[in-house]
C-alpha cells in the first residue's frame, strides 16, 4: 500500500485548516494562515499532501524556502540588495512541528514517504540544507519523547529541542498555585505598584509595543526575531484572533510586551518586549504570563507553550530563560529538530558568511 506525496506553492485545499485541527497535534505553524504570512514576508510556503492508495488525505506539512540570514540581513549595510542574492542562491528549507498525521495506524509508511518527498523538493530548489524541521509536538501533553520521527534511512540528524507546556484545562486556582512563589510574590508586587497588563485592540498600541521590542532587542544586541508581530502578521491573523499581543503599562507608559499565537486551542509565545528603565518593569514578564495563562485557561485554550529552551544550556542568558520560564508550572517535555544538508560546498560558504556578518 503505497503513500503519495506531493508539494504545493499555493494552498491545495479548502478544507486544509480544518484537517490540521483535527489532530491535537496541529499548531497555527501549519495552517493556510501561516503560509500567508511567511508569503508576505518573502518566503516560500510549501504545502505538502500525503495521500493513500485510495486518495485519502492521510498527513500534511507547510514548509518554507527562506534564504540565509534574511531577516537580520535587512538590517546591514546594503541589507537590501544582499537578501535577494542570497535567497536565490543559499535557499534553506524549514519548517515548524509538522508532519501531521491523520492517520496513526500508518504513521511510519507517511514519514518515509515525507522523507523521499522532501529530497525531492530540495534537489528541484536546490535547496543547500534543511536547517530546521521541528517534529510534532507532544499534545496533549502526557505523549512521550520520540512519538514521531522520520525512518533512520531517510537520512536526517536530528538534535532535541525542550519546551514547557502548560495545562490550560485545569482550574485557574490550581495554575495560580502551580506559579513558583517567587512568580507570585512578583505579581503581587507589580500590582502594587499599579502595574497593568491589557491586550492591544489598536495600530496605535502595536506601533508602541514594536517600539519597546526594538529596543529591547537593540538593548540586547539582537537583530529582530525572524517570526514577530509586524504589520504583516497583524493585518493577516490578528483579525481571526490567531495573534494577540499582551502588554503591561506603568500609568501610559509601557514596559512591557509579548505576542502570542493561537489556533486549535494551542497558544506559542513569540516576541518578548521589557523596557529596563521604568520603575516596575521588572514584574512586567511575571505579570504578562499569568495574564495570558488567565486569559487562556478563560476562553478554553487547551495548551500554552512557552516556545523553547535548551534542554542543556551552554551559557548563562540560555540558564536564564530556562530558569524563568521554569517558574509558570508548565511540564518540561523535549522533541526532535531535523536537519539534513545537501551541499557542503555552500554549508562551508554559509558558516563563512555567517562569521562575516558578526
Amino acid at each position: 500500500m503505497m503513500i503519495r506525496v506531493e508539494a504545493f506553492a499555493k494552498m491545495p485545499l479548502e478544507n486544509w485548516n480544518e484537517l490540521v485541527s483535527s489532530v491535537p497535534e496541529g499548531t497555527i505553524y501549519q495552517t493556510s494562515s501561516w503560509g500567508d504570512y511567511l508569503e508576505r514576508t518573502e518566503r516560500r510556503p510549501y504545502y505538502m499532501v500525503a495521500h493513500d492508495e485510495k486518495g485519502t488525505v492521510v498527513a500534511s506539512l507547510l514548509a518554507h524556502i527562506e534564504g540565509l540570514g534574511q531577516g537580520a540581513l535587512r538590517e546591514k549595510p546594503l541589507g537590501q540588495l544582499m537578501v535577494p542574492i542570497i535567497r536565490r542562491f543559499l535557499p534553506f528549507l524549514a519548517w515548524y512541528h509538522g508532519p501531521l498525521i491523520f492517520d496513526k495506524s500508518r504513521e511510519i509508511a507517511i514519514f518515509g514517504a515525507f522523507g523521499v518527498a522532501i529530497d525531492k523538493l530540495c534537489k528541484t530548489e536546490r535547496i543547500y540544507q534543511i536547517k530546521h524541521g521541528s517534529l510534532p509536538l507532544h499534545y496533549p501533553i502526557e505523549r512521550t519523547y520520540g512519538a514521531f520521527s522520520f525512518p533512520a534511512e531517510s537520512g536526517f540528524a536530528t538534535t532535541r529541542w525542550g519546551t514547557f507546556l502548560i495545562d490550560l484545562t485545569r482550574p485557574e486556582e490550581t495554575l495560580w498555585n502551580g506559579i513558583k512563589r517567587e512568580s507570585r510574590k512578583s505579581i503581587k508586587e507589580g500590582r502594587t505598584q499599579g502595574i497593568e497588563v491589557e491586550r492591544l485592540t489598536d495600530k496605535e498600541g502595536l506601533n508602541r509595543y514594536l517600539y519597546l521590542l526594538e529596543e529591547t532587542r537593540e538593548r540586547l544586541g539582537l537583530a529582530l526575531p525572524p517570526n514577530y508581530p509586524d504589520e504583516a502578521m497583524w493585518e493577516l491573523l490578528w483579525p481571526s484572533g490567531e495573534l494577540q499581543i499582551f502588554v503591561a503599562k506603568a500609568g501610559n507608559r509601557l514596559c512591557g510586551g509579548l505576542g502570542v499565537l493561537v489556533f486549535n486551542r494551542v497558544i506559542f509565545e513569540i516576541a518578548a518586549a521589557r523596557s529596563s528603565n521604568i520603575p516596575g518593569s521588572e514584574h512586567a514578564g511575571d505579570l504578562i504570563k499569568w495574564a495570558i495563562i488567565s486569559w487562556g485557561a478563560s476562553t478554553g485554550q487547551r495548551v500554552y507553550d512557552l516556545s523553547g529552551v535548551s534542554p542543556s544550556p551552554t551559557d548563562s542568558k540560555e540558564e536564564g530563560i530556562r530558569r524563568f520560564k521554569s517558574k509558570f508550572g508548565g511540564n518540561y517535555v523535549e522533541y526532535d529538530i531535523c536537519t539534513k544538508t545537501y551541499s557542503r560546498v555552500k554549508d562551508k560558504m554559509v558558516q563563512w558568511l555567517k562569521r562575516s556578518m558578526k
